[in-house]
């Protein structure tokens, strides 16, 4: 069989194969390209979400007890409300007390929540629904109760915040939702979005490799032909 009708087979098949993932790729790519990050972010749409600051110190309890009760060395001391708190880490294992009383801090109710939400939102929706959430894909990775705030503004936006401390941890829009679904498209996660290097992607890359060097070699016929 000569070479060049198995190759031109070889780059047909190939290009059916791959001529929808190709068009993923660059179309997604354009798409990803075009929009800042930090919108994706939703870094627009809120304010400073770090916890504030306690100011006076002076009516906070010794924090040695709790350290030495946890058997831990790191301490974070923040204002959630009005309510400052005592933050002690043992590993990956956190543990909240009014750093007042040094009582069990059980975390921020829905009116907080909504509180500490419509806070640090920029823009002009309202609060629409606020209800716990589960890891889902927007707010994968997340621990403990997360509070998920919708807003109705155009881009449907939503906080996610820790009802251990009303922490705001992830911001969420349609454009993000948008950017999400091409990124899964780009990398053909289709599950977690997030590995890059699953077989999947790796085997379509490989053959987009060969779809490449096969019409490459279609073309030296042709580049001879125009060097005569």
């Amino acid at each position: 069989m000569k070479v060049m009708p198995l190759i031109r087979k070889v780059h047909k098949w190939l290009g059916l194969l791959l001529g929808l993932q190709v068009i993923f790729w660059v179309g997604g790519g354009l798409i990803m390209s075009s929009i800042p990050l930090e919108m994706v972010h939703g870094k627009h749409l809120h304010g400073d979400k770090s916890l504030a600051r306690v100011t006076d110190h002076s009516q906070l309890a010794e924090v040695q007890p709790l350290l030495a009760k946890h058997s831990a060395n790191s301490v974070q001391v923040y204002q959630v409300e009005n309510t400052p708190v005592y933050e002690i880490a043992n590993g990956k294992q956190r543990h909240f007390y009014n750093a007042i009383t040094t009582e069990p801090f059980n975390g921020v109710n829905q009116a907080q929540l909504t509180a500490i939400a419509t806070r640090l939102y920029q823009k002009s929706g309202q609060i629409k629904a606020a209800y716990p959430v589960p890891a889902t894909a927007e707010a994968i990775g997340l621990k403990g109760t997360i509070w998920r705030i919708d807003f109705d503004d155009w881009m449907n936006t939503s906080f996610y915040l820790a009802q251990e401390n009303g922490q705001l941890l992830r911001v969420r829009s349609d454009l993000w939702r948008i950017f999400d679904f091409v990124w899964m498209l780009h990398i053909m996660d289709y599950e977690h979005r997030e590995d890059f290097n699953n077989p999947l992607l790796i085997s379509f890359a490989a053959l987009a490799l060969l779809f490449s060097f096969s019409g490459v070699w279609l073309l030296l016929p042709w580049l001879r032909s125009m060097k005569r």
